[in-house]
């Protein structure tokens, strides 16, 4: 069994399953992984992934910044659902996202209950997050239309019951962050605001409504990252979180 690990950034550690999903397909074989125990509820009922305990004999699967300056250069500018896929010798489909499983095998996938579930902040709270004024925007918009409104990261509490809501709930609003992945592998439509970082790189675009920044800044950010460290007006907190309230609103009531 070919083995694999990857611990840090939650976020990342679901889109690295979703390779190791594609892999364990087209072998035929499954794949181990080590990676935090809070993903425990993510993958311990997965038909092609088993979860290892520790990461002995496990290739260590890296981040763009962990490798080689060449690599490096090359890895920024394919699709972040990509680049883990490409350090196992093939090129994954952005929308190839990974399922999550029930105990009875099923994959999770059917919203039920009218529910809106708004993730405010990601772990990067400076760069990718919503400001208050869109938060409270949509959260009015929602309650208007007669759906209850959730946020994650104040009633939940742990991952499982992050899954619980966003199984359930009809539409997930949210910056890049951890919420949006674990939202996409139950097929959880998205409505993502992505300020840096740009959508053809970072969106689930089979279920996902990106609302974009189009500061000029944007297309470079993270090519630009090392010089983006000594850049104190954008290090300490990004600008490219204004939004068209115009279109945050017609997207709600399509989605809605």
């Amino acid at each position: 069994m070919q083995k694999f690990t990857l611990t840090q950034g939650l976020g990342d550690c679901i889109v690295a399953g979703a390779s190791l999903q594609r892999l364990a397909i087209n072998t035929g074989e499954k794949v181990g992984f080590h990676t935090s125990p809070l993903l425990k509820p993510v993958f311990e009922n997965h038909p092609y992934i088993e979860l290892l305990d520790s990461p002995e004999d496990c290739k260590q699967l890296l981040w763009p910044s962990q490798t080689e300056p060449v690599v490096q250069s090359t890895l920024w500018k394919i699709h972040t659902m990509q680049r883990f896929s490409v350090q196992l010798g093939f090129t994954i489909a952005p929308y190839d996202v990974l399922k999550i499983y029930d105990e009875q095998g099923k994959i999770l996938n059917k919203p039920t209950e009218d529910i809106v579930c708004i993730n405010q902040y990601s772990g990067e709270r400076n760069r990718r997050y919503i400001p208050d004024e869109y938060v409270e925007f949509i959260d009015c918009a929602a309650t208007s239309l007669g759906y209850r409104v959730v946020r994650l990261g104040d009633e939940v509490r742990d991952i499982q019951s992050c899954i619980n809501y966003l199984r359930n709930c009809r539409l997930f609003v949210g910056p890049i962050s951890f919420q949006y992945h674990l939202a996409s592998t139950m097929g959880t439509k998205c409505l993502t605001f992505f300020s840096y970082m740009p959508p053809n790189y970072y969106s689930h675009f089979y279920n996902t409504i990106p609302v974009e920044s189009y500061r000029s800044c944007v297309p470079f950010c993270e090519e630009l990252e090392k010089t983006m460290r000594d850049r104190e007006d954008c290090w300490g907190g990004c600008k490219a979180v204004e939004y068209d309230k115009n279109f945050i609103y017609d997207k709600l009531n399509e989605l809605l």
